[in-house]
């Protein structure tokens, strides 16, 4: 698994709702990741579907080196962070804009 681009701290992916969206579990059936699949539930509407969490309320996929679904992660966690915000909020070390680590 190569590293996050952002050094990895995981912030992002504790006390956060993880959610994976249709195009996130058609990819992964394509690429047969029922590993993956099997770890989401769906929610309210039953089509918003968010990936489990372990008993320290982290994704389950957050292991000590980083993200263990680094290459085929959500596009949700591709995305991160999408505002000052965010970035504010986790005290990211991405910038917003161009998700590359701040100067």
């Amino acid at each position: 698994m190569p590293p996050n681009s952002c050094g990895s701290c995981r912030r992002c992916c504790q006390g956060t709702l993880v959610r994976a969206r249709a195009s996130d579990i058609e990819r992964w059936q394509k690429e047969q990741r029922y590993d993956i699949i099997i770890c989401l539930k769906t929610w309210i509407d039953n089509s918003t579907f968010l990936m489990h969490k372990n008993g320290k309320d982290e994704c389950v996929f957050l292991t000590e080196n980083g993200c263990d679904i680094y290459e085929t992660r959500p596009e949700i966690c591709r995305e991160f962070p999408k505002t000052q915000e965010r970035v504010d909020e986790f005290k990211c070390l991405l910038d917003w804009k161009t998700h590359e680590p701040k100067e």
